[in-house]
């Protein structure tokens, strides 16, 4: 509706449409904010900055009134509806129909929704129910029970933001290039891999989106300060930002343990101490990759073996009433996926360089080996894995039967040089 959304701050109104998808058109200028809050940063960034107070804002949704009613009046409404569909702990009760909303896809014309998106995925949200893991619920902690340790290596399920009754606070786009390099780098050994995920932060839409992971290839510790010199060097030359990391749990779930939760709540504070205005903050998130994980709870089935290697991103929520082991609860994030064009040089680059450092690693994958001693080989295994994080000049058409010449040859071409690569044996 024209001018159904108001914003009065500091003894300046300011007028805005909502739009059918959820978004605000500010009136005048016809810009389009994803939420109330990157609307009421942008208002706010037009006051003169001698009149501004930086410390006493208030919540945008507190403040932004719909048709004379303030959004948080609606928000609660909601959010009792929506109370409906959960049990208590956060439990999802109606399997993916609970699941979190994709979020409005931008410039459709390029971003490809693959087999599931990570928070939307009923696997994910199931494999906490393994007994062969120690993968526990959050609401389970006692919060306040300061002689209540938990081990590091524990596991703790993600949240979906829609279960705590919290809309996810911004967007994100990973392209398939980022994923292919992650997944070709967590199948080389049979330990943890560990990386840097970077891209660009658009604070008007609220949107993350990740262009570039920057795997670590640090022969020991000592090496450690040089390698994230030049990973740090690497972004100012490409215009990027430092925008989250990722890691592996090579045959476990791709849930966070403690100690990956400590360590993304110290990424997420150190990102928003170097930031001289809270509003010039960008999210970081973690990513975890588990590429040799196989869910056993279905006796063994040969066909439940599943080849793909499974995904989540989340984000930390502090908790504050957890005193000296102030942990924050592990949300599950919701993202988009683009899949790009074509396979960069910097990315083959990037393997071939990958490739020859492990080759050399006492736990390297022998890609001739039979997988979990399946019928099916490592590499065969790898293969699957990354033929759904390939380049759209690599995928079949679906409007096609059978793809073209030029289009067998690149891809057979493609996998002729991985094969070089891993040494494998034809």
């Amino acid at each position: 509706m024209d001018g159904s959304l108001t914003y009065e701050i500091l003894g300046a109104k300011f007028f805005g449409d909502l739009l059918a998808n959820g978004f605000i058109r500010m009136s005048g200028t016809n810009q389009v904010f994803a939420n109330p809050s990157s609307w009421a940063n942008y208002c706010r960034s037009t006051i003169p900055s001698t009149s501004k107070d930086h410390k006493n804002y208030g919540s945008a949704w507190s403040i932004i009134r719909y048709l004379g009613k303030r959004l948080d009046s609606y928000k609660l409404r909601w959010y009792r509806k929506q109370k409906k569909q959960f049990t208590l702990g956060g439990t999802i009760i109606n399997g993916q129909n609970c699941s979190v909303n994709t979020p409005t896809v931008i410039g459709s014309d390029r971003l490809y929704k693959l087999d599931k998106i990570s928070a939307g995925d009923p696997e994910i949200s199931i494999l906490e129910n393994n007994p062969n893991e120690n993968i526990i619920n959050f609401n389970s902690i006692d919060l306040n029970n300061k002689d209540f340790n938990l081990d590091d290596r524990t596991k703790i399920a993600c949240v979906p933001f829609n279960s705590v009754f919290c809309l996810q606070p911004f967007l994100v786009t990973i392209s398939t290039n980022v994923l292919l390099l992650i997944d070709f780098h967590s199948h080389l050994i049979s330990t943890e891999v560990n990386g840097y995920l970077a891209g660009l932060w658009d604070p008007r839409t609220q949107h993350l989106t990740i262009t570039q992971a920057f795997p670590l290839r640090c022969k020991s510790s000592k090496e450690f300060d040089s390698c994230t010199l030049k990973i740090k060097q690497n972004l100012v030359q490409k215009g990027l930002i430092l925008v989250g990391w990722y890691h592996s749990h090579p045959r476990t779930a791709p849930h966070p343990s403690i100690a990956d939760i400590k360590r993304q709540l110290k990424y997420q504070k150190q990102m928003l101490a170097t930031k001289k205005d809270v509003r010039d903050y960008s999210p970081c998130v973690g990513l975890i990759c588990s590429p040799f994980y196989s869910n056993n709870n279905n006796n063994n089935n040969n066909d439940d073996i599943k080849l793909t290697t499974l995904f989540q991103m989340f984000w930390v929520m502090p908790i504050f009433t957890m005193g000296n082991r102030n942990i924050g609860r592990p949300m599950q994030i919701s993202y988009q996926i683009a899949r790009d064009a074509f396979l960069t040089q910097d990315l083959l680059v990037e393997m071939r360089v990958l490739a020859a450092h492990f080759a050399v690693h006492q736990k390297f994958i022998k890609f001739n080996d039979t997988y979990n001693g399946e019928s099916t080989s490592y590499w065969n295994k790898l293969q699957e894995s990354l033929k759904t994080k390939l380049p759209r000049d690599l995928v079949e058409q679906q409007s096609q039967a059978v793809q073209n010449d030029i289009q067998q040859q690149a891809l057979m071409h493609f996998w002729s040089f991985l094969k070089n690569l891993l040494l494998i044996s034809t």
